[in-house]
């Protein structure tokens, strides 16, 4: 079993809790794709509001799920917004590498609270990369 860690905005948050399937554009497939059923994802929601403007508190993380599917590649519209760069403006990056998921464990946080109890050592720290959905 892998630990997954996934960054969502409010707006597609709403889509996740209601779908159940979780999102990522295809820069981040490689990640994707090797996520296997059972394995757990901590979900950060981040407010919808320019990246300068976002405090850390206002960072939630709703708790911790499982994936329940092979990730898989699909357009189909569930209602995800596009996420967009401010570097590649005319860009749009769909979601269409997914997961299913289903809630394991749900005790709402912010990401202060929830980042001050992780314990990192040598044998599971890995290069942190950001993977927005």
């Amino acid at each position: 079993m892998k630990y997954w860690v996934c960054s969502v905005s409010e707006e597609n948050w709403k889509i996740v809790q209601n779908k159940g399937v979780l999102g990522v554009p295809s820069l981040h497939s490689d990640k994707m794709m090797q996520v296997e059923p059972g394995d757990q994802v901590v979900i950060f929601i981040f407010p919808s509001k320019p990246p300068w403007q976002q405090k850390i508190s206002e960072v939630k993380v709703p708790g911790i799920y499982r994936a329940v599917s092979k990730p898989f590649q699909s357009s189909e519209d569930v209602g995800f917004t596009p996420i967009t760069y401010e570097k590649l403006p005319n860009i749009p990056f769909s979601l269409d590498h997914r997961v299913k998921i289903e809630p394991l464990h749900l005790k709402k946080h912010d990401l202060y609270t929830v980042s001050r109890e992780w314990k990192v050592t040598e044998q599971n720290k890995t290069k942190y990369q950001e993977h927005p959905a």
